[in-house]
C-alpha cells in the first residue's frame, strides 16, 4: 500500500462496512525532545493545497449521474488516499463507506506479461478472491444508506477482483471510489473502468509551490526559515509523502537548529534507504560519460545549453535527455544573447548526486567549468556570479574589487544570496568600510539584520566615521521600524544622502506628503547617485497621494541599462509598476504582471525576492474580490518571509482584511497601529471588525479618523479608501466632506463616486461607478455597486433595469470566492432593506438575541422583533437561523468590541 500524507482510513480490511466518521489522526513521533527541541506534530495536518480537488471530488460522489464513480489517479505519493478520505469525511453520516484492500502477493514474482494472463482460478490462489468482495457486498445490498465502495491503490488489484469491480460499475451496483497509483501497471479491467468511462477520471498530480511551502509548514509545526521551506519545497516537487519523508529524516537526525529567522537546516538531509537505493538503481543505468556529464550539470545547474555543449558530447546530453536526466528550459539570458537552460529533471537526483560527489571530484568539474567559461573581468550579470563563485570554492586567486563587482551583478539579477556570498569574500579578503557597508547592505537584503550589525561594528571600530557605513546602518534601522533610532543615524549622513534618508523615513511612517517634498529634488537630477533609490520612492509616494499617472511619467524615464539600475530596493520596481496599473484601472493586468514576476522569483529560488512580490500579488488579489486565493500569498509562515518588520506588519493586515472580507471576524491578527505606509488599511480592518461586530457607530468613527489622518499626510489615494469603505459599511453620508478630493484615473475616482452616488440617491453617478469597477477588473466592487443600484432602481419603480442590475451583480459576484459584504448579503432579496434593517441583519447574523440587540441599539425588544419581522417578509424567510445562513457570516469572536 502508498503511504500518504494525511488522515488513514481506520480500516483497510474488507471485514465489513466502516462509517469514515470513525477515521482517527494518526500521531507523529517527536523526535530530540525537551524544551527548545524541534519536534513534529503530535496531530495530523490539515489537508493543504487540495481545496479546488476537495470540492470536486464531493460534488462528484454526491451527484447521481451516468458514472458509477470517481476514479483518482495520480503518482505515488501525490496524496490520493488523505484526499480521498477527505472527500468521504465532508460526505459523513449521509453514506457509509466499505473499505477493501487491494492485495496481490504474487504481483512482484510475476512478470507483466504472466501477471494478466492468469486465469481467474490462478488469481485466486494468490490475491484477494473476487467473491469475497461479492460476499462483501451482499452484505451490504439491504443497507438504507448510501454505500461507497473504496477500493485504495486499485493496481494492486487481482485479476478476478478488478473484472468484478468493472462487472459492478457496468451495472451501477454501487457507488465507488478507487485510487491508483499511475506509476505502476494496472490491470486491464482497471483501466476499462476511466477508458469506457464508467468512473470519472480525476487526475491528482504535485502540489504547486505555494501550497508545498504551505504544507512544509503544517508539516514541521515550527516556524521555518524562509529559505529551509523553500528548499525542503523544492527538494519534494510538490510530493507530500516524499516532503513528510525529508522532514522525518532532518528531524531525526537532529539538522533543524533555531536562528533568529525560524529554523534551519544544519546539513544536507540524509535521504532514506530506500530512496538511495532507488536514486542509485537509476543512475547505475548510465554510461560513464554521461554520468560525468550529469555531474558537471548537478554542480553548476541551471547551464545555460551553449556552456554545457562545450564541455559534453551531443552523445551523452541525448542519452541524459532520453533517460530523463535532464530537462531544457526556456531562453534565459545569457550576456547580450539568450539561450535555453539544463537542470537537473528533478531535485533530488541532483540532492543524491551532491551528496555523494567527492570533494576532489567536485572541485575537478568546478576547474573544467572555470576553462569553458570568460575570463570574470569579462563575465557579465549571472555569469559573473556563478565565475566569482567558483573561483573562491576551488581556491582560484581573486581581488576584493573584482568580488564587489560581482556582487553588483549578483543584485541586478537579484541573487541576494550571491551577493551576500560575495560580499562576505570582499570583506574578508579586504577589510575595509567599502567592503564592510557592502557586506552590510547585502545581509540587510536578507533581513539579517543582526549579523550585518556585527560587521559595521566591527568596521566602525576599526576606522573613523564613514558615510558608507553610517547609510547602511540608518537603511537596517528603517527596515526593521526603528525610526528614532534611524534618526540619529541619519543625522550624520552628507546631505543629499541624509535628503534620500529622511524621504525613506517619511515615506515609511506615511508622511507621504514629506516623503515627495524630500525626494522631489532628488528625481529632478538625473545625475545625482540618490536618483534611482529616491526615483523608487518618489513613485511609491505619488500612488499613495493618488497620482499613478504622474507615478508612471516617472517610471517611464527610468534608465533601461542595467547598468544603471543596480540600487537597493530596485526589485521593487516590479511590484510599483503592478500598483501604478491597477490604480489606472488594469487590476487584471496587474495581477498577471506580479504572477510571472512571483514565478520567476519563485523558479530562480530568489528568496525575499519571492516573498515581496507574493506580498504585492496578494493585495491586488485582494482588490479584485479574490480573498481566499489571496490568503495563500499573505500567509506568513514559512511559505512567505520577507523579513523586514515593516512588511510583516502588511502581511498580518492585508491577511485580516482577507478574513473579514469571507465574514469572518474571528481570525483578526493585526500590529499595533502605528503611523505608517499601510496605516489606511490597519483601520479599514478595524472599520469592518466593529462592523461585523454590529457596531457601525464605531466603523464610521474609525473611517473618518482615517480620512482626516490621511488627508493631513497628503496620502490620498488612503481618503478615496476611506471613502469608498464608508459607503461599503452602510454610513455613504458621512463621507460627504472628501467627495472633492482631487484624484487622477477613472478607478479612483470611482471609489468617491461610488459614496457620492448612494449617499445623494444620484442613479447616473452609481451606475458610471459600478461600470468603472467591473471594466476596471475590480469584481467585488463591481458586484456591491451593481447590487445597490438595483436596490435603488427598484425603489424609484425601474423593475426592468433593476432586475439587469441584480444580474450583473450576481454574474461579478460569483468570482468573489465566497466574499460576504453587507451589500452582497441580501442580494437576492425583492425588497430593499432599510438602513436600520441592515444593521439587525448583521446582528443577528453574528449572533445576538434580540435583547442583546436592543440594548445596543437603544430599542425595544418589541421593536427588533417589529423590524426583524419586516425583513424576514422582505427575504422571504421565516426564522432568524434560516437569515444566518443567507448571510454566512462566521460567530462573532468572544470579547469582541461592542
Amino acid at each position: 500500500m502508498s503511504t500518504t500524507v494525511g488522515v488513514p482510513l481506520s480500516s483497510r480490511s474488507p471485514a465489513g462496512p466502516t462509517s469514515i466518521g470513525r477515521c482517527a489522526p494518526q500521531a507523529h513521533s517527536a523526535i530530540g525532545g525537551g524544551e527548545g527541541s524541534f519536534a513534529l506534530p503530535a496531530q495530523e495536518v490539515e489537508l493543504v493545497g487540495r481545496q479546488v480537488e476537495l470540492a470536486r471530488l464531493v460534488r462528484l460522489l454526491a451527484q447521481r449521474s451516468h458514472h458509477s464513480g470517481v476514479l483518482l489517479a495520480g503518482a505515488s505519493g501525490t496524496g490520493k488516499t488523505r484526499l480521498a478520505a477527505e472527500a468521504l469525511r465532508e460526505l459523513g453520516s449521509e453514506i457509509e463507506v466499505v473499505p477493501v484492500v487491494a492485495a496481490w502477493p504474487d504481483r512482484d514474482r510475476l512478470t507483466e506479461e504472466e501477471r494478466f494472463q492468469q486465469t481467474p482460478s490462478e488469481a485466486h490462489a494468490n490475491g484477494l478472491p473476487a467473491w469475497e468482495l461479492r460476499q462483501a457486498l451482499e452484505s451490504i445490498r439491504n443497507r438504507q444508506r448510501s454505500v461507497v465502495l473504496l477500493i485504495d491503490d486499485a493496481h494492486l488489484l487481482e485479476p478476478a477482483a478488478a473484472a468484478l469491480v468493472l462487472e459492478l460499475a457496468q451495472r451501477r451496483s454501487v457507488r465507488m471510489l478507487l485510487t491508483l497509483n499511475t506509476d505502476e501497471p494496472a490491470p486491464m479491467a482497471i483501466t476499462t473502468l476511466w477508458k469506457d468511462d464508467h468512473l470519472h477520471r480525476m487526475d491528482i498530480g504535485p502540489l504547486n509551490v505555494t501550497a508545498t511551502r504551505r504544507l512544509v509548514a503544517a508539516l514541521s509545526g515550527r516556524r521555518l526559515a524562509h529559505k529551509t521551506a523553500a528548499s525542503l519545497a523544492r527538494l519534494a516537487q510538490g510530493n507530500p509523502q516524499l516532503l513528510r519523508e525529508l522532514i522525518r529524516a532532518a528531524t531525526k537526525h537532529h539538522l533543524f537548529e533555531p536562528s533568529p529567522a525560524g529554523w534551519t537546516l544544519s546539513g544536507q538531509i540524509p535521504l532514506s534507504v530506500p530512496l538511495c537505493e532507488l536514486l542509485t538503481r537509476k543512475i547505475s543505468r548510465l554510461r560513464p560519460d554521461a554520468l560525468e556529464v550529469l555531474e558537471r550539470v548537478v554542480v553548476a545547474e541551471p547551464v545555460p545549453l551553449p556552456r554545457l555543449e562545450a564541455v559534453a558530447t551531443q552523445d551523452s546530453l541525448l542519452n541524459l535527455e532520453d533517460e530523463g536526466f535532464i530537462r531544457v528550459t526556456p531562453s534565459a539570458s545569457l550576456g547580450l544573447h539568450t539561450a535555453p537552460l539544463v537542470e537537473v529533471a528533478h531535485p533530488l537526483i541532483g540532492y543524491a548526486i551532491d551528496h555523494t560527489l567527492p570533494v576532489l571530484r567536485r572541485r575537478a568539474h568546478l576547474e573544467a567549468w572555470l576553462k569553458a567559461y570568460p575570463a570574470l573581468e569579462q563575465c557579465a550579470g549571472q555569469d559573473a556570479v556563478t565565475v566569482a563563485s567558483w573561483m573562491l570554492e576551488t581556491g582560484t586567486p581573486i581581488c576584493s574589487d573584482e568580488l564587489l563587482r560581482a556582487a553588483q551583478c549578483a543584485e541586478e539579477v537579484q541573487d541576494l544570496d550571491g551577493a551576500s556570498l560575495l560580499t562576505a569574500a570582499a570583506w574578508s579578503i579586504s577589510p575595509s568600510p567599502k567592503t564592510a557597508a557592502a557586506h552590510a547592505r547585502a545581509l540587510i537584503a536578507l533581513a539579517d539584520f543582526t549579523t550585518a550589525a556585527e560587521v559595521l561594528d566591527a568596521a566602525e571600530a576599526t576606522v573613523s566615521p564613514n558615510w558608507e557605513l553610517t547609510a547602511a546602518r540608518a537603511r537596517s534601522c528603517l527596515l526593521q521600524g526603528r525610526f528614532d533610532a534611524a534618526e540619529s543615524v541619519i543625522a550624520r549622513l552628507p546631505e543629499d544622502q541624509r535628503r534620500l534618508y529622511m524621504g525613506m523615513a517619511a515615506y515609511f511612517q506615511g508622511a507621504i506628503g514629506t516623503a515627495l517634498e524630500l525626494c522631489r529634488p532628488l528625481v529632478e537630477d538625473p545625475t545625482s547617485d540618490q536618483y534611482l533609490e529616491a526615483a523608487i520612492f518618489y513613485m511609491a509616494s505619488l500612488l499613495h497621494a493618488g497620482r499613478p499617472q504622474d507615478a508612471l511619467t516617472i517610471y517611464k524615464r527610468l534608465p533601461a541599462s542595467p547598468e544603471k539600475r543596480r540600487f537597493f530596493h530596485g526589485d521593487s520596481l516590479k511590484q510599483i509598476y503592478a500598483v501604478m496599473i491597477a490604480d489606472l484601472g488594469q487590476l487584471s493586468d496587474a495581477v498577471a504582471h506580479l504572477t510571472q514576476a512571483h514565478r520567476s522569483a519563485v523558479r530562480d529560488g530568489r528568496a525575499r525576492i519571492d516573498a515581496q512580490r507574493g506580498l504585492a500579488l496578494g493585495a491586488v488579489l485582494l482588490e479584485r474580490g479574490r480573498p481566499r486565493e489571496a490568503l495563500n500569498l499573505l500567509t506568513f509562515h514559512p511559505s512567505y518571509q520577507v523579513g523586514w518588520q515593516l512588511w510583516h506588519d502588511r502581511a498580518r493586515t492585508l491577511r485580516t482584511l482577507a478574513t473579514v472580507t469571507l465574514g469572518r471576524n474571528n481570525e483578526v491578527d493585526l500590529p499595533e497601529e502605528n503611523p505608517s505606509h499601510f496605516l489606511i488599511f490597519q483601520q479599514v480592518a478595524q472599520a469592518w471588525i466593529s462592523s461585523l461586530d454590529g457596531n457601525r457607530e464605531r466603523s464610521a468613527a474609525i473611517l473618518i479618523r482615517a480620512a482626516e489622518t490621511a488627508v493631513k499626510q497628503g496620502a490620498y489615494a488612503h481618503v478615496a479608501i476611506a471613502v469608498h469603505e464608508m459607503a461599503r459599511i452602510g454610513v455613504a453620508a458621512e463621507s460627504s466632506p472628501y467627495w472633492q478630493t482631487q484624484l487622477q484615473g477613472a478607478y479612483l475616482n470611482a471609489r468617491i463616486n461610488y459614496a457620492r452616488g448612494l449617499a445623494t440617491d444620484n442613479i447616473a453617478m452609481l451606475r458610471r461607478a459600478a461600470e468603472a469597477f467591473a471594466n476596471s477588473g475590480a469584481e467585488l466592487y463591481g458586484a456591491e455597486a451593481y447590487a445597490e443600484l438595483s436596490r435603488l432602481l427598484r425603489r424609484t419603480g425601474q423593475g426592468r433595469a433593476a432586475t439587469a442590475a441584480t444580474r450583473r451583480a450576481q454574474e461579478l459576484a460569483e468570482r468573489c470566492e465566497g466574499a460576504k459584504t453587507p451589500a452582497l448579503w441580501l442580494l437576492s432579496s425583492s425588497e430593499p432593506l432599510t438602513s436600520r434593517e441592515q444593521e439587525l441583519v448583521t446582528l443577528v447574523a453574528q449572533g445576538h438575541s434580540d435583547k442583546e440587540i436592543a440594548q445596543q441599539l437603544t430599542l425595544s425588544v418589541r421593536t427588533v422583533s417589529n423590524h426583524l419581522y419586516r425583513v424576514y417578509r422582505k427575504l422571504g424567510i421565516t426564522n432568524r437561523r434560516a437569515l444566518q445562513q443567507q448571510v454566512g457570516l462566521a460567530p462573532r469572536s468572544p470579547g469582541s468590541e461592542e
